[in-house]
C-alpha cells in the first residue's frame, strides 16, 4: 500500500494534494540550547507550570506500568537514558516535543498527588514499579517507601534535555517535532502544531470540533479522531477561507496551515466569536440541505450528482474545504438560503473546473483558488 494510500486510511480523509516543498527562505534556522536536569528539577518545573507535560498537547499516557517501572529503573542505576527535546514557548516556558511518555512516568512515580492534581482528566495514577529483573528489590515499591538512598539518587539523576529555541524558524520546529515523533505512536501534523502553535486558536478548534452534526456528518473512525483530523479539517476551513491571487502562498498544504497557526496563534475574544459562530451556522446550514453521508462527499455519478449515491464514509478534504466556505460565505454576506442549495451545490461536480480542482493535486493555488470561487459562484448565483 502507497503512503498516500495509508494516510487516507488512517485518517479516513482523502485528498490528493502532492504538496510541493515548503517555500525557500535564505535563513531558516533551529536555534538550540542544551541543559541537563536534575529529575527533581524538572519535577519542580512541571509543577511551577515551567515544563508544560499537557497531555492535550499530545495523546494520552499510554506506557504500560512495566515500561515505566523499566525506565525509573534505569534512573536508578545511571543507564543512559534518551535525550529529552523542548520547546520554548513566546513565554518562556518549554513544551515537550519528544519525552512526554518518560516524563509523565517520572511524574506519576515521584509526584503522585501533584500528577492527580495537575491532570485529574488524564491517566496518570499513581506507580508501583513491577517487573524489574536489575533490581528486583524496587518491585512493589511507590517512591515514597523507598530508601532514601535510592530517593536521592532517582531525584538527583541529570537527564540532558535539547531546547529549540523560540527565534528558531516556525517551519522547521514544526520539522524538528515531527522527525523526532517516529515508530509506533508517531503524531500527526495537526497534534504537531497542536503543541507548536498552542494558543487561543487551538482551543477554539478543539471546542468547535465537539459540533454533534459536524462529528455527524464527517463520520470518522475513532482513531483519526483521536489523531486530530477533525481539528485539521476546522482549520483548513478557516485558513483557505480568505485566500486570494495575492496571498502568499507555496502550493504545500502543510505548510499553509503552520503559517495560519502561528500567525493566529492568539486571536481576540471578538475573533473567536466570529468564528464560533461562522463554523456552526455553516455546519448547521450543510447539515439541514445536504445532511450525513452527502456533505463532504464524492457522488458515485458525476454526471448526475442530485441522484447520485455517494462514497461511503470516506469523506474528500478538498470537497469539504469549498462547501464550507462556499456556504459561510453566503451567510455571512445575509444572503438568504436558497431552496435549492443541495442542488446548487451538487451541480458543481457537473462541472470541470470544479471536479478538476477537488481530486488531483489539491494543494495548488490555482486548484484551491478555482474550486473555491467555482462553488461559492454557484451557491450566491
Amino acid at each position: 500500500m502507497s503512503e498516500q494510500n495509508d494516510d487516507m486510511q488512517n485518517s479516513a480523509v482523502e485528498d490528493n494534494k502532492n504538496d510541493a516543498p515548503y517555500e525557500k527562505v535564505k535563513e531558516r534556522k533551529v536555534l538550540i540550547q542544551p541543559y541537563d536536569y536534575a529529575v527533581r528539577t524538572l519535577m519542580e518545573m512541571i509543577i511551577e507550570g515551567d515544563l508544560k507535560l499537557d497531555p492535550d498537547y499530545q495523546r494520552n499516557y499510554r506506557w504500560p506500568d512495566d515500561k515505566a517501572s523499566r525506565f525509573i529503573e534505569s534512573i536508578a542505576l545511571n543507564i543512559p537514558v534518551p535525550v529529552l527535546y523542548f520547546a520554548e514557548e513566546t513565554d518562556g516556558n518549554f513544551s515537550v516535543i519528544d519525552g512526554q511518555q518518560r516524563l509523565a512516568s517520572l511524574f506519576r512515580y515521584i509526584k503522585p498527588d501533584e500528577a492527580e492534581l495537575l491532570y485529574p482528566d488524564s491517566i496518570l495514577p499513581p506507580l508501583e514499579l513491577n517487573g524489574l529483573k536489575l533490581r528486583p528489590d524496587l518491585n512493589k515499591k511507590s517512591y515514597i517507601s523507598l530508601e532514601r538512598d535510592d530517593r536521592s539518587l532517582i531525584a538527583k539523576r541529570p537527564i540532558r534535555c535539547i531546547v529549540v529555541l523560540n527565534e528558531s524558524d516556525a517551519t522547521l520546529k514544526f520539522e524538528v517535532f515531527e522527525r523526532l515523533n517516529t515508530g509506533s505512536s508517531e503524531l500527526t501534523a495537526q497534534e504537531v502544531r497542536n503543541c507548536i502553535y498552542n494558543g487561543s486558536l487551538s482551543r477554539t478548534l478543539k471546542k468547535l470540533s465537539a459540533n454533534v452534526k459536524f462529528q455527524e456528518m464527517i463520520s470518522l473512525p475513532d482513531t483519526s479522531k483521536r489523531n486530530m483530523t477533525d481539528i485539521e479539517l476546522i482549520l483548513r476551513f478557516f485558513a483557505y477561507r480568505n485566500m486570494t491571487p495575492e496571498t502568499q502562498y507555496s502550493d504545500n498544504y502543510t505548510e499553509h496551515l503552520n503559517n495560519f497557526m502561528e500567525e493566529n496563534r492568539e486571536i481576540s475574544s471578538e475573533k473567536i466569536d466570529f468564528y464560533t459562530n461562522l463554523f456552526n451556522k455553516t455546519v448547521e446550514t450543510i447539515y439541514q440541505h445536504l445532511g450525513p453521508g452527502v456533505a463532504f462527499r464524492k457522488p458515485l455519478n458525476i454526471s448526475d450528482p442530485t441522484n447520485s449515491r455517494f462514497a461511503g464514509n470516506l469523506i474528500n478534504g478538498s470537497i469539504f474545504e469549498s462547501q464550507m466556505i462556499s456556504v459561510s460565505k453566503l451567510l455571512e454576506n445575509g444572503n438568504p438560503i436558497p431552496d435549492d442549495l443541495r442542488n446548487r451545490i451538487l451541480s458543481a461536480f457537473t462541472k470541470e473546473t470544479y471536479t478538476d480542482s477537488v481530486f488531483q493535486g489539491t494543494s495548488q493555488k490555482s486548484k484551491v483558488l478555482r474550486r473555491n470561487s467555482t462553488l461559492t459562484e454557484i451557491v450566491l448565483a
